[in-house]
């Protein structure tokens, strides 16, 4: 988040800001850097001139893709560092740096519950790969800073938990069988397995509501776009499918894109099911075969945002939620039409 530093500090702080200057050697920018969204509006008007992306296919995976891909084009600079070449890789790095796969690197992983976890190397490195600790520290040298070798990923996490309060108390000897559940805020201190346990922070013991106002989609249907168009994920691919898609296994099971459509509406417009079908909107369309399905109301039609081909972000719109930056993916005004 680009409103905080490590360990959910406010970037604005002063006294944290200190803290990290006193560590790292250099001042600590004030100003909260650009959410994603700010981001990929920042391409069409020069405020973002270079990205360097970590694991991230935003070609595919952001919101009016047609707008994304014009603005990666117009950048002077675009490293990508990954373990596969994926869609925007292909298209639009100047750079591409093989990176390490979550089984070829060692570490933590943090879970939802909080739970924070060791992760040991169990494949080495395939040809030029290397990991993402060794490759940051090697750009950075590059570019003519005098950081530490951080020589594993413990030293790392050690720096982490020296600077934020809420992993004060973790420490790799604490979490190599079980894991350890944050916040910990001293060495040798419990662990947190209820975050407000005995009760709610708040008092007598309850916690507290907030009305919310229903506020309309951004974009509705109309007699030119009429039906809702909701965007997702299926249970066999992950995100933009750029490793997915290499799994036969996977793929004998779900490699053509398709879209969800009420036999109501299918009826409607003389589709059968795996007819390939035409859907557009305002900013773009693609094809895709149309599955029948009573997942999905009277109204509404519904495509997952895996397959790179047929992009389901060409027909997304871009308008994201003033404070976190949200893109509205689940409601976008389309057509559909039988393709020829």
């Amino acid at each position: 988040n680009p409103s905080y530093l490590p360990g959910y500090q406010p970037v604005d702080d002063p006294e944290v800001r200190q803290k990290f200057f006193e560590r790292w050697g250099v001042e600590v920018p004030e100003a909260t850097g650009y959410r994603l969204d700010q981001m990929m509006s920042g391409l069409h008007d020069d405020r973002v001139k270079a990205l360097y992306l970590i694991g991230e296919n935003p070609a595919q995976t952001e919101p009016n893709a047609h707008h994304v891909e014009e603005g990666l084009g117009k950048l002077e600079f675009l490293i990508s560092q990954d373990i596969f070449l994926q869609d925007t890789a292909r298209k639009y790095a100047n750079v591409v740096l093989p990176a390490s796969s979550f089984a070829e690197k060692d570490g933590t992983f943090t879970n939802t519950e909080r739970r924070i976890s060791r992760v040991r190397e169990a494949a080495p490195l395939p040809g030029e790969a290397k990991g993402d600790r060794e490759i940051v520290i090697l750009m950075a040298k590059a570019l003519g800073a005098n950081w530490p070798e951080y020589p594993d990923a413990e030293s790392v996490w050690n720096e982490l938990a020296d600077l934020a309060p809420n992993w004060n108390g973790v420490r790799y000897d604490r979490i190599e069988e079980n894991g350890i559940q944050w916040p910990v805020p001293e060495i040798g201190g419990p662990d947190t397995p209820f975050l407000h346990a005995p009760a709610p922070a708040r008092p007598p013991g309850k916690g507290k509501f907030f009305p919310v106002e229903y506020q309309r989609p951004i974009e509705e249907p109309d007699s030119e776009y009429p039906l809702v168009l909701s965007t997702g994920r299926t249970l066999y691919h992950y995100n933009s499918a750029t490793m997915t898609m290499r799994e036969s296994g996977i793929t004998d099971k779900q490699e053509q894109p398709f879209f969800e459509i009420s036999a109501d509406d299918a009826s409607a417009l003389g589709l059968a099911d795996g007819d390939l079908a035409r859907l557009i909107s305002r900013r773009g369309e693609l094809q895709a075969a149309t599955h029948i399905s009573d997942r999905v109301f009277p109204g509404l039609v519904w495509m997952a945002l895996h397959f790179a081909e047929q992009k389901v972000n060409w027909l997304t719109h871009d308008v994201a939620d003033p404070l976190i930056g949200t893109p509205e993916f689940k409601v976008s005004a389309v057509r559909v039409e039988r393709a020829a």
